[in-house]
C-alpha cells in the first residue's frame, strides 16, 4: 500500500485507522510500562523506535563501566551538560559499553600523534573495535553549550590519557597545552588582531598616494586587495607600472604592503615582522616573487603563535569534504612554528580576505594538515 503523510492523516481523521497507527507505518513503536519501586502503579508510554533503541542500549550497558567513564569525563573540565550531549551521541550507536571501555583505557599522547598516516579515525576504530560511524560522530562532535569547545577537542579529551579542557590552549595533556584547529578554523586569537576592512582602507589610501606620486592617471575604482592562491591582488597588478615611472620605488610598494598588514596584525613590528620578509619577496619592479605567499603564511602563523601561549598546534580534517583530509591530523611544536619548519605538516587552506563581507575571522588564514592525496 502506498502511504503518504497526507493520506495517513486523512484516514486517521475519518476514523479509518486508529490513533498512533502512523507510528507503525513510518517506523516501529513500542508500548513501555515503567514505575519507580515506590510508585503504586505502572505508567504506560508509547515510544518510537529510535527512542526505544537508545533506551535499550542504556539499560543493557554495564553500569559499573559506565559509572567509571562518567567520573573520568567529569574530571576533564567538560560541563555536566556537555557530557550529556556527548553521551547522547554515544547511545545513538550499538555497544556503547565499548566506548566506556575505551574511555577507561585511553592511549598515550605519543600513540595518538603517531597515528599511521595521521588517520585518527582508523586509529581509534581499530584500537577499540568501535563502530567507525561512532568514531566519525565523535570527531565531529561540538557541544552546543558553553564554554566553547570546537570539533576535535572532545575527541582528544576522550581518547588521550591525561587530556582535559585547556586553560591556555584548547586541550591540556599532562600540563602541555595544545591548540586544536578543525576544518576551516582560522588562526586568529582574542588579542592583537584588527579588522581586515581597516587593512583594505590603508591599502587604498596608500595606493592612491603612490598613484599621485607616480604622475599617472589611474582610477582604481573598488579594487580587490585579496592575496590568494590564484591571485596576487590589485597592488601587484599595477606595481610595475608605478615603479616604471621612476617616481615610485620598490621600497614604496613594500611599505604599502606593510602598512595595510599592520592594520590587521596590530602588534606586528613594521621592520622586523613585516618589511623583513616583504622586501625580500618583491622583485625590482615591485611585483611579488613566487615565495611571497609562502612567507606571508609563515609570518601569519608565527604572529598567531606569538599572540597565544599554547605549546603545540594541532590541525585536523573534521569535515567529510575533501575526503582525503577527513580524519587526518598533524601537529607541530611551538618552537618549530617560530623557526618556520612546519610546511611539511601544515599548510594554508583558505587565504585571508580584505573584503567587507569576509567577517572578523575571514581576515586570517585557515590551516589544514599536509596530506598527500
Amino acid at each position: 500500500m502506498d502511504w503518504s503523510l497526507e493520506k495517513i492523516y486523512s484516514q486517521q481523521v475519518r476514523g479509518k485507522i486508529p490513533p498512533r497507527k502512523h507510528l507503525r507505518v513510518l517506523g516501529e513503536a513500542y508500548d513501555v510500562r515503567y514505575k519507580k519501586e515506590s510508585d503504586p502503579e505502572y505508567t504506560d508510554l508509547k515510544v518510537g523506535d529510535e527512542q526505544f533503541q537508545k533506551a535499550a542500549r542504556y539499560l543493557k550497558a554495564d553500569s559499573s563501566i559506565v559509572d567509571q567513564g562518567i567520573v573520568k569525563l567529569q574530571e576533564t573540565g567538560l560541563t555536566d551538560q556537555q557530557i550529556k550531549e556527548l553521551l547522547n551521541v554515544v547511545y545513538d550507536y550499538d555497544e556503547p559499553e565499548k566506548f566506556f571501555s575505551a574511555l577507561n583505557n585511553q592511549m598515550s599522547v605519543d600513540e595518538f600523534f603517531n597515528a599511521p598516516n595521521g588517520d585518527v579515525i582508523d586509529l581509534v576504530a581499530d584500537r577499540y573495535g568501535l563502530d567507525k560511524d561512532l568514531v566519525i560522530s565523535l570527531l565531529r562532535f561540538e557541544p552546543a553549550t558553553k564554554p566553547s569547545t570546537g570539533k576535535g577537542e572532545v575527541f582528544m579529551i576522550v581518547f588521550i590519557a591525561g587530556a582535559r579542557k585547556g586553560t591556555v590552549g584548547d586541550v591540556d595533556i599532562n600540563g602541555v597545552e595544545y591548540e586544536v584547529k578543525g576544518t576551516n578554523a582560522r588562526i586568529r586569537g582574542q588579542r592583537g588582531f584588527g579588522a581586515q576592512t581597516a587593512g583594505a582602507r590603508a591599502f587604498l589610501n596608500g595606493l592612491n598616494e603612490l598613484i599621485q606620486k607616480s604622475g599617472l592617471e589611474i582610477n582604481v575604482g573598488n579594487p580587490n586587495f585579496n592575496i590568494q592562491v590564484n591571485s596576487n591582488g590589485f597592488i601587484d597588478q599595477i606595481a610595475d607600472e608605478l615603479v616604471a615611472t621612476g617616481n615610485v620605488t620598490k621600497e614604496d610598494i613594500a611599505q604599502l604592503y606593510a602598512t595595510g598588514l599592520k592594520e590587521v596584525y596590530e602588534n606586528a613590528d613594521m621592520e622586523t615582522d613585516l618589511l623583513s620578509w616583504i622586501r625580500g619577496n618583491l622583485d625590482n619592479k615591485g611585483n611579488m616573487t613566487e615565495d611571497f605567499k609562502r612567507e606571508y603564511f609563515l609570518f601569519a602563523l608565527k604572529y598567531y603563535t606569538n599572540q597565544e601561549n599554547f605549546n603545540h598546534l594541532v590541525t585536523m580534517g573534521t569535515a567529510p569534504s575533501p575526503k582525503f583530509l577527513f580524519g587526518k591530523m598533524r601537529h607541530v611544536p611551538r618552537e618549530e612554528i617560530l623557526n618556520g619548519a612546519i610546511l611539511d605538516r601544515i599548510q594554508p587552506d583558505t587565504y585571508p580576505s580584505f573584503l567587507p563581507g569576509a567577517g572578523a575571522q575571514g581576515g586570517q588564514f585557515s590551516i589544514r594538515p599536509r596530506i598527500n592525496k
